[in-house]
């Protein structure tokens, strides 16, 4: 079958490594937010003044705390800075919501550090970005609220109020993904994807788009290369590939070499079947000849009982026959 299965997907640390390298450029968080997210005040942000920002926070207590990526963007008006956190999943968290939560107070910790005047001035917003690249579909909630158990009344009635962006590559709603001109709707496509040809046509978009002196462009080139082996054969695409032309011609290639390695064992396995059943057709017939010898024409019940039987059967019985003094003896157990 020409197709790639779910079951060939690279490691989930290559998987991530090979996200983020994507997402390092900006044109892909562009594409993401102006595309997927559904904020048209968020399509208006100074794209072309992001810039990454560290995300390995140290909390208080001397605690480590990694998130994927960072970027901060200029607003509309040029003057407040907006941060943009991104979180690749493999599989649904129900702890997510808390996760983003504690991010997004780590990396204001780490912005506005000690400084009593900046702790008075507005704080920069912070949008957390997960994005599902795992098998399952997203399943659990997104805002911190919703797990919170709440008071009848009071204080504790309103509990806080927290929330991420989900981006589930494997929702149908995302109904933008064919959108010719966004990389990130070519990714779901990508993700969606599995006949070489759809391959190689969401190559070919990428090469009209991206040009080979682009980092991107390599990214591109390596994500696509890491994400997809070709059959339980472990083919990889061949490293030495520099451009979308050649990566399309090597799945190609590659491709065809598997379908016909995959005929020829089909061609071996019927061969092998087709002697196997030859065999078993004249070990009955031997069998048949045998029995009407020694012991006269075979009533229709013995005849369809031979004809139903297994090659097993039909072998045991054979050795059988050479001292049965009885018909039912040929029928007796097996040793």
């Amino acid at each position: 079958m020409d197709s790639f299965s779910a079951e060939n997907i690279v490691s989930k640390a290559n998987q991530d490594a090979s996200y983020k390298a994507l997402f390092a450029a900006p044109q892909m968080m562009r594409d993401l937010i102006c595309g997927f997210v559904r904020d048209p005040w968020l399509h208006t942000l100074r794209f072309e003044t992001m810039s990454a920002v560290r995300s390995e926070y140290i909390g208080e207590q001397q605690q480590q705390r990694f998130s994927d990526m960072v970027w901060r963007v200029k607003a509309a008006d040029g003057v407040t800075d907006i941060y943009l956190a991104l979180e690749f999943q493999t599989r649904p968290d129900p702890a997510m919501p808390l996760r983003t939560w504690t991010y997004s107070g780590l990396l204001l910790q780490q912005l506005l550090g000690h400084s009593a005047r900046a702790l008075r001035q507005p704080w920069p917003p912070v949008l957390q970005l997960v994005i599902n690249t795992g098998q399952r579909r997203w399943r659990d909630g997104v805002d911190l609220a919703s797990r919170f158990w709440r008071a009848p009344s009071g204080l504790l009635q309103q509990p806080p109020q927290h929330q991420f962006v989900l981006i589930d590559m494997h929702d149908e709603l995302l109904d933008n993904a064919d959108q010719g001109d966004n990389l990130f709707g070519i990714l779901l496509q990508f993700e969606r994807a599995s006949q070489t040809d759809q391959y190689v046509q969401l190559i070919e978009r990428l090469g009209r788009l991206l040009k080979p002196d682009q980092p991107l462009y390599r990214s591109w080139l390596n994500w696509i290369r890491n994400r997809v082996k070709l059959s339980d054969r472990n083919q990889m695409l061949s490293d030495a590939i520099q451009t979308f032309e050649e990566l399309s011609m090597n799945m190609k290639r590659v491709f065809e070499n598997y379908k016909k390695q995959q005929r020829a064992e089909g061609r071996m396995e019927g061969l092998s079947q087709g002697l196997s059943q030859g065999l078993s057709q004249g070990r009955l017939e031997s069998l048949s000849l045998l029995m009407v010898k020694r012991f006269g024409p075979l009533p229709a019940d013995i005849q369809q009982k031979l004809e139903l039987a297994t090659d097993a059967e039909l072998k045991q019985w054979t050795e059988n026959i050479l001292d049965a003094r009885q018909l039912s003896d040929v029928f007796r157990p097996f040793n």
